[in-house]
C-alpha cells in the first residue's frame, strides 16, 4: 500500500514538474517574443523622431537697431536678451541650440559687406547647415497706433510643423502673458525673407509692440522678458524636445 502511495506521489510530482516546465518554456518564449517586438518598436520610434536642434535668431543687431518707439531699449537688445534666455532654458532641458548671433553685431555671408541682405543670407545659411533644424526668430513689433499690443507669431508655409508651433506659442501667450489679446498667427508668405526661404519648421515671433507704452514698459523689465523666454522655450520643448519611445 505504501509502495502504491509512493508511486502515485512520484507520478504526481512528475506531472506537476512537466506542467511547470511546459509553462515556463512557453512563458519564456512569450517573454522573448515580447521583448523582441518592443525592441523593434523602440527602434522604429527612435528612428521616426529625430533629435531636433533649435536655431534661435535674435533679430537685427549692430548698425541695424530695429524698432525703438516708446521703449528705453532698442529692439536689437531686447531680441538678443530674450533669444539668449530661450537658449538657456532649452539647453537646461537637454535640447541642442544654435544661435545666429550672441552679441550686438550684423552678420555677413562671407561675400563681403555687412548690409541687411548679407545679414539675412548669413542667418539663412546657419539654419540650412543645421541638421533637423527648427528656426525661431525673435523680434519686436511696432505700429503707428499705440493701442495695439500682444505677442504675434508668423509661420512659414514650407513646413506643416511651422503652423503647429506658431499656434501653440500664440495660444500660450494669449492665455497667460498677453491676456485679453486676440492676436492670431499669420502666414508669412513672401513678406518675411527667412521664413520664405527655409524648408525646416520656421517661425518669427513678434514678442510685443514697442509702440504701446504699457507693453514697452513690460518688455524693458527683466522679469517680463524672462517670463516671455520661458513661455517660448516651454512650448518648443514640448513639441521638439527629446522624445521617449512608447513601449
Amino acid at each position: 500500500m505504501n509502495e502504491i502511495k509512493k508511486d502515485r506521489l512520484y507520478i504526481l510530482k512528475f506531472v506537476l514538474f512537466s506542467i511547470f516546465f511546459v509553462i515556463s518554456v512557453f512563458g519564456l518564449c512569450k517573454l522573448w517574443s515580447y521583448l523582441r517586438k518592443d525592441e523593434a518598436t523602440f527602434s522604429q520610434n527612435v528612428g521616426a523622431k529625430p533629435k531636433y536642434t533649435v536655431v534661435i535668431d535674435a533679430g537685427h543687431g549692430g548698425r541695424d537697431g530695429g524698432a525703438t518707439a516708446l521703449s528705453a531699449l532698442p529692439e536689437k537688445d531686447l531680441n538678443l536678451y530674450i533669444a539668449l534666455a530661450v537658449r538657456d532654458y532649452l539647453s537646461a532641458a537637454g535640447i541642442d541650440v544654435v544661435m545666429t548671433r550672441t552679441e550686438d553685431i550684423m552678420l555677413t555671408d562671407n561675400n563681403g559687406g555687412t548690409n541687411k541682405n548679407q545679414d539675412l543670407r548669413a542667418r539663412r545659411k546657419i539654419a540650412e547647415s543645421t541638421e533637423n533644424a527648427v528656426f525661431v526668430s525673435i523680434h519686436m513689433n511696432s505700429f503707428p497706433i499705440e493701442k495695439y499690443y500682444g505677442l504675434q507669431v508668423y509661420y512659414s508655409d514650407n513646413n506643416e510643423k511651422s503652423r503647429e508651433l506658431a499656434q501653440s506659442i500664440q495660444n500660450a501667450a494669449n492665455e497667460t502673458l498677453c491676456q485679453g489679446s486676440t492676436r492670431k498667427i499669420k502666414n508669412a508668405g513672401e513678406s518675411i525673407y527667412l521664413l520664405d526661404e527655409l524648408s525646416c519648421p520656421s517661425i518669427l515671433i513678434e514678442c510685443g509692440f514697442l509702440s504701446n507704452a504699457e507693453e514697452a514698459k513690460k518688455l524693458n523689465s527683466l522679469e517680463y522678458r524672462n517670463a516671455m523666454a520661458f513661455l517660448i522655450a516651454t512650448v518648443i520643448a514640448e513639441r521638439f524636445g527629446i522624445q521617449q519611445a512608447t513601449l
